[in-house]
């Protein structure tokens, strides 16, 4: 056990400012208030979708942060699932 290794290993941990602890948890955090920020949008405008964990619950491999089950029209493409991020 060294001291200073663990001492400037830390501090490189500290200041990673791509790959680091603190922006992993910034991206989580932005990533699910994106997800609910579509969830509500979607809700407000009467589409019906199935959430990333009802698929989850499901069982499903592929889980879109929303999957429609009617496709909407959008720009002349058919869109059959959301993600958010």
């Amino acid at each position: 056990d060294d001291p200073r290794l663990r001492s400037e290993v830390a501090a490189a941990v500290a200041s990673d400012a791509a790959y680091g602890p603190a922006v992993d948890a910034a991206r989580r955090l932005t990533g699910l208030q994106q997800e609910l920020v579509l969830s509500q949008e979607l809700r407000a405008r009467g589409i019906p979708f199935l959430s990333e964990e009802q698929l989850r619950e499901r069982g499903e491999a592929k889980t879109p942060d929303a999957l429609l089950p009617v496709p909407l029209l959008v720009r002349g493409r058919q869109v059959h699932w959301v993600d958010s991020k």
